[in-house]
C-alpha cells in the first residue's frame, strides 16, 4: 500500500468535489485545490482570514470558503481562477453557508437564525427568508427531483410550519402548511423519489410523520403505549427511496416502507460492545408490496 506525503489541514477542512475529480483542503487562510488522482496542486486561493468551513457547488466548478468570524464568504472558480466573489453578512452575523443545487445561489444563515439570505451569483439579486428554525444540520432540505426547497419555520406564535420554495422561479413560495401533529419539530428529510417529506418530533417523544407538499398527512407513527422511549435522533432515505431508516436515542434502528410509510422491520439493537465475528451487519434493500410485505420471486 502506498501513502502520499502528509498535508497540513486546518479545522479538519478537507473535501472531495462531487464529481470526484478534485480534493480541496484548508491551511489557515489558504484554500488548496488538488487533483484527486495525482494530488498535484491545481489552484491555490488566499482568503482574507482563517477559513472555518468549505463547501463545493453541486457542479464542482465553484467552491465557497466560510469566514465565520468575519461574517463573510469568499467564492472561487476552477474555470476562471481570476474571478472572485465576496459575500458580507455584516452586523447580522453568520453561522452557516450552503449551496443551492443549481450551483448559482448561496444561502447564508444569520446568527441566532434571524433570517436566511439567498445570494444570486448571476443576477446579483439578494432575497431574504424569515423565520428559519434552528435545526441540525440545517433548517432546510432540497428535492432531488424538482427545483424545490423545504424550510422549517418557527413562527412568532411558537408554532412550526413548513414552506416550500421554487428556486428556479426567484425563490417564490409555492406551498405552506403547519404539521399540527408535531409540537416541536426537530428534523426533516425529503424523499429522493417522491414529493414526500419525513418529519419527526423532539428527543423526548418518538413520533415520525409523513406529509405531501400540500400538507396532506400520509401516516403518523408513535412508539407503542406500553413502552416509554426517547425520541428520534436521525432519519435517512435509502438512495432508491424504497425505505427510510430511523435511528433513535436508545441506539436502535427501525425501517419504514416508502409505500405504506409504516414500520416493516422491528428495531435493530446496537450492542454496547462489538465482539469478534459480530462487528458488522449487511442490510439488503428489498422491494415491497403495497401492504408493506416483501415481494417474492414468482418465476
Amino acid at each position: 500500500m502506498n501513502f502520499s506525503e502528509l498535508f497540513k489541514v486546518t479545522s479538519r477542512q478537507c473535501s472531495f468535489s462531487p464529481n470526484g475529480e478534485y480534493l480541496a483542503s484548508v491551511n489557515q487562510y489558504r484554500l488548496i485545490i488538488r487533483s484527486s488522482t495525482t494530488l498535484e496542486i491545481i489552484n491555490l486561493f488566499a482568503c482574507i482570514d482563517t477559513i472555518e468551513n468549505i463547501e463545493w457547488s453541486y457542479d464542482s466548478r465553484l467552491i465557497s470558503a466560510g469566514l465565520i468570524k468575519r461574517n463573510a464568504v469568499q467564492i472561487f472558480s476552477l474555470d476562471n481562477p481570476e474571478w472572485k466573489c465576496k459575500i458580507d453578512e455584516g452586523s447580522a452575523g453568520l453561522c452557516n453557508v450552503h449551496w443551492a443545487p443549481d450551483s448559482r445561489h448561496i444561502l447564508t444563515t444569520a446568527q441566532f437564525h434571524l433570517r436566511i439570505t439567498v445570494w444570486s451569483l448571476t443576477s446579483k439579486n439578494v432575497s431574504y427568508i424569515k423565520y428559519p428554525k434552528k435545526l441540525l444540520p440545517s433548517s432546510y432540505v432540497f428535492s432531488s427531483l424538482k427545483p424545490y426547497m423545504a424550510l422549517v419555520e418557527r413562527r412568532n406564535d411558537s408554532t412550526d410550519h413548513i414552506s416550500i420554495f421554487d428556486y428556479s422561479s426567484n425563490w417564490s413560495m409555492i406551498a405552506h402548511f403547519q404539521p399540527s401533529e408535531l409540537e416541536d419539530l426537530q428534523g426533516i428529510e425529503w424523499s429522493p423519489i417522491a414529493d414526500v417529506l419525513c418529519l419527526w418530533e423532539n428527543s423526548y417523544e418518538y413520533k415520525i410523520v409523513f406529509y405531501t407538499l400540500d400538507g396532506q398527512l400520509l401516516n403518523i407513527y408513535k412508539q407503542e403505549n406500553d413502552r416509554l422511549s426517547l425520541g428520534i435522533r436521525c432519519a435517512r432515505w435509502s438512495p432508491t427511496g424504497q425505505v427510510i431508516v430511523v435511528g433513535d436515542y436508545e441506539e436502535r434502528i427501525t425501517v419504514f416502507s416508502y409505500l405504506t410509510y409504516k414500520k416493516i422491520q422491528e428495531p435493530f439493537e446496537h450492542p454496547q460492545k462489538l465482539s469478534s465475528g459480530k462487528g458488522y451487519a449487511i442490510l439488503k434493500e428489498e422491494e415491497y408490496n403495497s401492504d408493506g410485505q416483501e415481494k417474492t420471486d414468482q418465476r
